[in-house]
């Protein structure tokens, strides 16, 4: 993993972290399901990897 990957896998895990904190309520999984697999789809995660998330 190279500096440019490891930046956007931070990334990544500080929006999805701010994601859950602003979604707390009851039913917040189905509300991230589509900001997640935007961010999957912008990082360019092997559609392999996807599977074990989903």
């Amino acid at each position: 993993m190279d500096c440019k990957e490891a930046h956007a896998e931070k990334d990544f895990c500080y929006r999805l972290l701010l994601l859950f904190i602003a979604q707390p309520s009851e039913g917040w999984e189905a509300d991230l399901q589509e900001p997640i697999s935007r961010e999957i789809e912008r990082l360019g995660v092997p559609a392999s990897e996807r599977a074990h998330g989903e």
